[in-house]
């Protein structure tokens, strides 16, 4: 376990980041939904793109839907070993490109879709996606 740990560390150390991250998330959409935005714990956040509260939960709310996907994509390329520098590139990209994707949309930057924050949307996703079907080659 050790091996792996210390074979993994940087990927895993930003993978750490990246959960704390959407753990802050967690609280800014709180506080920016329930206090400013007086609206109710538990629902869905009213509004549309053009309301800065309803992007934050929605940001939120995007990272928990990604979220799952890309650990469970790392873990499994740990454990089915592709090589760290691959994993870590990986997870360097899709890590950049989560944090890209909060602030434009925490901005309100680019148009709804086909714009900038799409494109890293789909950045993150493909980094995350590339490390599953590593992963996948790796057992085979």
């Amino acid at each position: 376990m050790t091996e792996l740990l210390t074979t993994y560390q940087t990927a895993i150390a930003l993978a750490a980041l990246l959960v704390i991250a959407v753990h802050l998330q967690s609280f800014l959409s709180a506080m920016f939904k329930i206090v400013l935005g007086k609206q109710a714990p538990g629902v869905a956040a009213a509004g549309d793109y053009s309301d800065r509260t309803f992007r934050i939960y929605r940001t939120h709310m995007n990272s928990l839907e990604n979220l799952s996907m890309f650990l469970g994509a790392l873990i499994f390329a740990m454990i089915a070993g592709v090589s760290a520098g691959l994993v870590t590139w990986l997870v360097i990209i899709h890590v950049v490109a989560r944090l890209a994707f909060w602030a434009v949309y925490y901005t309100g930057l680019g148009a709804l879709a086909g714009g900038l924050r799409t494109i890293v949307f789909v950045t993150g996703f493909m980094a995350s996606m590339v490390l599953a079907i590593a992963a996948l080659f790796a057992v085979m």
